[in-house]
C-alpha cells in the first residue's frame, strides 16, 4: 500500500478536509493580540508553544477520555481482537503506547491554532474570536502546511472535529471498518508499522477532537514534534509568555527554495491584517503597514482592514 492509501485508511478526515481546503482554496487566520502580532512580522517567525501551557491542554484531555472510552466500546473490542489474531497480539502494545502518548502529547507537543476565515469575516472577524484571543487577526494563506508532506518542513495540519461522545464514537467506528476492509492489504505489511499507522492514528483523534461547544471555532492545528526531523527553519527557544518561562519552537517565515518550500515569506504568508476593536485602530493600521512595508509587501495598506464590530468591554 502507498503512503494515500494508508493516509485515508488511518487519517480519512483529515486528507478529505485537508484536500477540500486546498481545492476551495480557504483562507485561514490567527487571531492574537497587537504585540504578538507585531512580533510575528518584525522577528519573521511564528511560534509554536507546547500544549500543556495553552488553552488547549484540557481539550486534549477530553479527547483522550473520548478515545479510552471507544478503544473500549464493541468496535474498540472489535479492533483489539483483528490486531490479537492478525498482527500477532498487538492490542496490548497499541494500548500500552497510548498511555505513553498521552503523556508524551501533554509535555512534547508543540503547535500554533489557525481558524478557517469565512468571506463574509472581511472587515469584521469574529466577535468571539475578538473576545477570546485579542484584537488582531492575521489571515493567512497557509499553501506550506497544506501540501504534502516535506522533510524540510516538519510541521502537520490537523482540522479539529467537534465532537460529542456519540459524535466520536461515530467516527472511530468509520475508522475500524476500514481497518477491517483494508485488512488484505493490510496484513502485508510488517506489524511494526501497522503498529505505527494506529499509533499516529490515535494521536490523530486526540489532539483532533474539540467538545462541540466550540464548533464556531472552525480550527485547525499546525503540529510539531521534537521526534520530527530538523528543519533550518526550525529552531528550539526559551521565552517568557504571560509570565511562564516556556521552550517554544519557532517557524521561520521564509522561503527555502532549494528545499521546495515556498509560500512561507510575510510578503506571500500574510494576505491581510484586520484590526479588531480597539481605541486606536487608524494608528495601529499604520504601524502595522509600515511594517508589512519592510517585508516587501507592495501597497501594504491595502491589505489592512479595521473591523467596525462593537465590543463591549
Amino acid at each position: 500500500m502507498d503512503i494515500d492509501a494508508l493516509q485515508r485508511i488511518f487519517a480519512f478526515q483529515a486528507v478529505d478536509r485537508r484536500q477540500k481546503a486546498i481545492t476551495s482554496g480557504v483562507q485561514f487566520v490567527h487571531y492574537t493580540s497587537a504585540e504578538a502580532a507585531l512580533q510575528i512580522l518584525r522577528n519573521e517567525s511564528v511560534w509554536l508553544r507546547k500544549s500543556a501551557v495553552m488553552n488547549d491542554f484540557s481539550e486534549i484531555e477530553y479527547g483522550n477520555r473520548l478515545l479510552v472510552a471507544a478503544w473500549h466500546s464493541d468496535a474498540g473490542t472489535k479492533l483489539k481482537n483483528i490486531l490479537d489474531r492478525d498482527f500477532d497480539g498487538s492490542a496490548a502494545w497499541v494500548a500500552a503506547d497510548l498511555d505513553a502518548a498521552v503523556r508524551k502529547m501533554r509535555l512534547d507537543t508543540y503547535m500554533v491554532c489557525i481558524s478557517e476565515h469565512r468571506k463574509f469575516e472581511n472587515g469584521l472577524g469574529r466577535l468571539s474570536m475578538w473576545r477570546a484571543y485579542g484584537n488582531v487577526a492575521i489571515v493567512v494563506q497557509p499553501t506550506a502546511f497544506m501540501e504534502n508532506a516535506n522533510p524540510a518542513l516538519p510541521l502537520y495540519s490537523l482540522p479539529v472535529s467537534y465532537l460529542d461522545p456519540m459524535g466520536f464514537q461515530k467516527n472511530f467506528q468509520k475508522f475500524v471498518y476500514r481497518f477491517m476492509s483494508a485488512l488484505p492489504e493490510l496484513r502485508k505489511l510488517q506489524i511494526a508499522a501497522v503498529r505505527e499507522w494506529l499509533s499516529w492514528c490515535f494521536r490523530q483523534f486526540i489532539l483532533g477532537t474539540k467538545h462541540k461547544g466550540f464548533r464556531e471555532e472552525r480550527e485547525w492545528r499546525v503540529i510539531y514534534s521534537p521526534e520530527s526531523p530538523s528543519s533550518p527553519l526550525i529552531s528550539k527557544n526559551v521565552e517568557v509568555v504571560r509570565g511562564v518561562v516556556q521552550p517554544v519552537i519557532k517557524l521561520d517565515l521564509r522561503d527555502a527554495p532549494d528545499l521546495g518550500i515556498r509560500g512561507l515569506a510575510v510578503k506571500d504568508f500574510v494576505e491581510k491584517i484586520i484590526i479588531g476593536p480597539t481605541a486606536f485602530p487608524l494608528v495601529q493600521s499604520e504601524a502595522f503597514a509600515t511594517v508589512l512595508e519592510a517585508k516587501g509587501v507592495p501597497d501594504p495598506l491595502s491589505r489592512i482592514e479595521i473591523s467596525d464590530i462593537p465590543l463591549r468591554q
